[in-house]
């Protein structure tokens, strides 16, 4: 194959006959061909090619609410004070019945009756206080959910060139701007 090139340089065209020079050039011509050329055709009209599609897309919403409300007492003041005053009183009452030795039992008796009744009347009264509601601190709570929506999505050019007086069509990813670089190839039709 070396000696062929060798020999079918310009020069030796000329000493061959005009048909067995192209007949010996055409394996060449064919392989340079395949490879192509680049030539540029001129742009006539470029479309975006733009579809619609619906996509879902996660929407996380979130909601503060308000706390739990829950009861509350007013401060609980002691027994202890009211207790005591009922068994002093008691004692006093009790003081005034009975004599002798009888004296000491009903001082004892009044003072554990008063002490009793002093208790008493210090819870009924805790009892009887009002009741205040307190609202509990907010909480935040969310929720994710799917929304449809309709996006736009970018799928190329529509490119109309003209190429030695022909109109073709192609889609391109990117804009070809006035010339579109075009591949061109020739093969022999046997």
């Amino acid at each position: 194959m070396k000696r062929l090139k060798h020999f079918l340089t310009v020069a030796s065209y000329r000493r061959l006959p005009a048909g067995l020079a192209l007949l010996a050039a055409a394996p060449l011509a064919t392989a340079a061909n395949v490879a192509g050329n680049i030539e540029f055709a001129r742009v006539l009209d470029v479309q975006p090619m733009v579809r619609s599609v619906m996509v879902q897309v996660p929407v996380r919403e979130c909601v503060e609410v308000p706390g739990q409300i829950r009861p509350v007492q007013s401060a609980q003041q002691g027994t202890v004070g009211a207790t005591v005053a009922g068994g002093v009183i008691g004692g006093l009452v009790g003081n005034n019945f009975g004599g002798g030795s009888g004296n000491d039992a009903m001082r004892l008796f009044g003072t554990l009756v008063g002490a009793a009744v002093g208790n008493d009347l210090a819870r009924q009264r805790q009892a009887a206080q009002p009741v205040y509601w307190e609202q509990g601190a907010p909480v935040t709570q969310c929720t994710t959910r799917q929304v449809s929506r309709t996006e736009e999505r970018f799928d190329g050019y529509s490119v109309t060139y003209e190429f030695h007086g022909r109109r073709y069509t192609t889609v391109t990813r990117e804009h070809p701007g006035e010339l579109m670089p075009v591949h061109v190839s020739v093969q022999p039709a046997l």
